[in-house]
């Protein structure tokens, strides 16, 4: 009897062991968003819709807390020109510029354009030619010389307030994916755009965006 009982125990704290390393592994393998994401004081998943477009930042605030963190985004507008679209293309999915290339002798001209759209960065690769005889052409200038780009990206200057985050303790994963919850601000301070999504917070790297 009293084997049967120590048999039974150990099982039992097999199973335990089993469960307690799966788990473990599941952890160290596979990012959870729920587990791994944190929320402003008021949030709620059902509120947090698009009955918050047209909200003032105020009425956001009452509604949700204050987000957990928020930051601009500058007024961006750039052409890219380059001899194979398939192989290079701007990364808009970080609300920057950031380039994909996909081989590494590709050529490509790429003109950042100022607000009042007048070239003040170029950025060439496999071309023999200064980057400064671009700068202060004009837009048009541009389109004349070398038609229609491959590419471009062209957003306003606005505001994103972040009401989730990932968590300072353990996480689960190792990309660090959370359930996004973000909203866009124009210029007034007004809500135009909900971001609930999961995915990766929004950290701009190799950005070319200045």
């Amino acid at each position: 009897m009293r084997n049967k009982i120590l048999f039974f125990l150990l099982g039992v704290l097999t199973v335990l062991a089993i469960v307690w390393l799966k788990r473990q592994l599941y952890l160290i393998g596979t990012s959870d968003p729920d587990f791994n994401t944190v929320y402003s004081t008021k949030y709620t998943d059902q509120l947090f819709n698009e009955y918050l477009l047209g909200k003032t930042e105020k009425e956001l605030d009452e509604l949700l807390g204050e987000p957990l963190s928020a930051y601009k985004v500058p007024f961006i507008n750039a052409l890219l020109y380059t001899d194979k679209k398939q192989s290079i293309y701007l990364n808009k999915d970080f609300n920057c510029i950031q380039f994909q290339v996909q081989k590494q002798d590709r050529q490509f001209r790429c003109f950042y354009l100022d607000s009042i759209g007048k070239v003040k960065k170029v950025k060439l690769k496999g071309y023999n030619e200064s980057e400064e005889r671009y700068n202060g052409l004009s837009k048009d200038d541009i389109l004349k010389k070398f038609g229609l780009p491959d590419d471009e990206i062209c957003n306003s200057s606005y505001e994103v307030l972040s009401y989730s985050e990932l968590t300072k303790g353990t996480q689960s994963g190792k990309q660090g994916t959370i359930n996004v919850r973000e909203i866009i601000l124009n210029n007034n301070k007004i809500a135009t755009q909900i971001i609930k999504k999961v995915g990766q917070t929004r950290v701009c790297k190799n950005c070319d965006c200045n």
